[in-house]
């Protein structure tokens, strides 16, 4: 039976649901503080022998840059989450007769990680742990987790991501989209946005914005536990849009074939501030395009904010 609400609770539970609705409140997608907005992995999926490149994308306000970096990696699924130390040591992985890399992975803005795992043993993995109903998603590759801790001289962050590690050499290997420019569609027609603030914007207006993605980078291929003789599938694409004033008509957009159309996910608009909420006169947008087996890649470029009509 449903229990009535005093009005006295209703006071307290709007009173707590009005501090999202304060001045104070700031969107996903605005950015205004130390970000790490993606972690590429060049390639997406390394095999057994492969070498991965892991490049951040983060985002600090002017005049904050970051000072130092510290990565490292847990090959445990779940476990090396903010605030948490990885639950597998070095000694662990050594004593199972496992040749993994070392868990620090350096201090450079860049880290490489080079797959050493023997994928028996990850096959092995997926199967979880005897007597526990927990399995990993293998679906594409055992999936280990990355950390990157990031500091500024004002700020600190620590972002963590998964890495999927290919069981196969011989498998075709997932290519990280390409995000190869933004643009702006004024009455003279589309405009690059570069990284100079040349172009120029207007205050609290949509403005459509296109990002150029090839259509064909969501790639056709064939899920490791597709049944024989299924169909191949098409990769999902999500886009990010993230700006530092006002704010994006959509803050996601994505493509999955035969329920959204790609052009629709590569558009969106823009809706820069008022210069009361915003007083820089130059912003920037970051756009983030993710597939669904693990492939990333960004574009960023800035933009002079003109008067509102």
């Amino acid at each position: 039976m449903m229990k009535a609400v005093s009005t006295r609770t209703w006071a307290a539970l709007a009173g707590l649901l009005c501090v999202a609705c304060g001045d104070d409140f700031v969107p996903y997608n605005r950015l205004t503080k130390l970000r790490v907005l993606a972690i590429a992995s060049e390639p997406p999926c390394p095999a057994t022998g492969e070498t991965a490149t892991l490049t951040p994308l983060v985002y600090t306000p002017e005049g904050d840059p970051p000072v130092s970096f510290t990565w490292s990696w847990c090959p445990a699924p779940g476990l090396a989450t903010q605030g948490y130390p990885c639950l597998v040591t070095e000694a662990d992985l050594a004593q199972g007769g496992v040749t993994a890399p070392a868990f620090d992975l350096g201090t450079e803005p860049t880290a490489t990680f080079h797959n050493t795992v023997d994928p028996a043993i990850l096959q092995r993995l997926c199967e979880g742990i005897t007597g526990s109903g927990d399995k990993p998603d293998c679906s594409n590759g055992f999936p280990v987790q990355v950390m990157l801790k990031v500091t500024t001289a004002s700020d600190q962050l620590t972002a963590v991501v998964s890495l999927n590690l290919r069981f196969d050499p011989a498998t075709p290997v997932n290519r990280n989209p390409r995000l190869q420019g933004l643009a702006a569609t004024l009455d003279a027609g589309p405009q690059p946005i570069g990284d100079d603030p040349q172009l120029v914007l207007p205050r609290r207006v949509d403005t459509p914005i296109r990002a150029d993605v090839p259509e064909e980078d969501a790639e056709t291929y064939r899920p490791a536990d597709a049944a024989a003789g299924a169909a191949p599938v098409r990769e999902r694409v999500t886009l990010s849009w993230f700006v530092e004033s006002g704010d994006p008509d959509d803050g996601r957009t994505g493509f999955i074939e035969n329920v959204t159309t790609f052009e629709s996910a590569v558009t969106n608009k823009w809706r820069p501030g008022s210069d009361k909420d915003y007083p820089p006169d130059t912003a920037r947008i970051i756009v983030v395009v993710r597939d669904d087996r693990g492939g990333v890649a960004w574009r960023g470029g800035a933009v002079r904010l003109g008067a509102a009509p």
